[in-house]
């Protein structure tokens, strides 16, 4: 437990809840010695890095402040995290897709039948899809950026039901969150 910060209902209705922590204390002294002890790989850590820098800054009025702020918005499209040499973990992978996947059952086209599918999408982090298609060593492509409203995404996708069995191996009692369901 990191006893610091507080739990806000964004819309309780659909149990959708933030946790908040402000105290620029707990974040310097609690968040970021336990970030720091993880390896980002996703474009994430650009902006954990300005975050960092923006804590060090006493005046939030500053004008270096607001440079950061607007700098975390405008992200290069060439970054690449340094972490990228490092093969992310089980846990990460675990944890990303928690956050980032989707389980998911389908109608199939034209046939009515039903079938399991799983897929991950990634404006910024292609790599990441192809660190997580090897990670499950599983044949499947992922798809060059599809456009729709929110913009442009690369896609990892899976219906196979052979790889859905070993995604459902690889996954079983590993998430703590609602994909555990």
């Amino acid at each position: 437990m990191l006893q610091c910060g507080y739990i806000c209902a964004k819309d309780p209705n659909n149990h959708n809840y933030d946790y908040r922590i402000v105290s620029k204390d707990d974040l310097r002294n609690i968040v970021v010695p336990l970030l720091n002890t993880y390896s980002m790989h996703s474009i994430k850590y650009w902006r954990y890095s300005l975050f960092i820098e923006a804590l060090s800054i006493k005046d939030s009025y500053s004008p270096r402040f607001a440079e950061l702020k607007q700098r975390m918005s405008n992200i290069p499209l060439s970054y690449k995290s340094p972490f990228l040499h490092k093969v992310p973990s089980k846990s990460w992978i675990v944890g990303f897709i928690e956050a980032e996947g989707s389980f998911h059952i389908i109608e199939t086209r034209n046939q009515g039948t039903l079938e399991h599918g799983f897929n991950v999408a990634q404006k910024y982090d292609i790599q990441i899809l192809e660190y997580i298609r090897n990670a499950l060593n599983i044949s499947a492509n992922v798809h060059s950026p599809k456009t729709n409203k929110k913009g442009s995404k690369s896609i990892f996708s899976i219906r196979r039901i052979d790889n859905i069995k070993f995604i459902i191996e690889y996954f079983n009692n590993t998430m703590v969150g609602v994909k555990y369901l």
